[in-house]
């Protein structure tokens, strides 16, 4: 599937199954690259500055990848042949995450993820169950 590329890590299906976005350090820095599924087809890098953790759109039209300190996005382009834009920086901040500690929501605009708040851990953690009927109960008491 990925011939002359050592070693692949994180790869993910876009969400019509044919494209693969991968991290390959091939160049000598580990970058996000995407490629046709089941192949074959030329593999196309996307990131300029390394990346990690690749994460598609829910309609496919973008991808999201990771450095340790910028969270960037890239259009993407799907056809008969592949069209991918330029990376563009959507959050910069620390973020030397665990191994895939954010997510998209399925609006495909909002990222939820775990972000340390320090050097110490925090002193507690509040759990929210249903979390969504809590949102809607406060929502619906403050219009009250």
């Amino acid at each position: 599937m990925f011939p002359g590329v050592a070693r692949v890590v994180d790869a993910r299906f876009s969400p019509d199954g044919h494209w693969i976005a991968y991290v390959s350090a091939q160049s000598g820095r580990e970058q996000i690259y995407l490629q046709a599924f089941p192949g074959p087809g030329e593999r196309v890098q996307v990131s300029t500055e390394g990346g990690r953790e690749p994460v598609w759109a829910p309609d496919g039209s973008e991808l999201y990848f990771r450095t340790t300190t910028k969270f960037m996005a890239v259009d993407v382009k799907a056809g008969p042949t592949l069209a991918v834009g330029k990376p563009r920086l959507l959050l910069e901040g620390d973020f030397r995450l665990t191994h895939h500690d954010y997510g998209l929501l399925p609006d495909g605009r909002h990222f939820i993820m775990i972000q340390p708040a320090g050097k110490k851990p925090p002193a507690e953690l509040h759990v929210v169950v249903n979390w969504s009927d809590e949102v809607k109960a406060r929502l619906g008491a403050a219009s009250n």
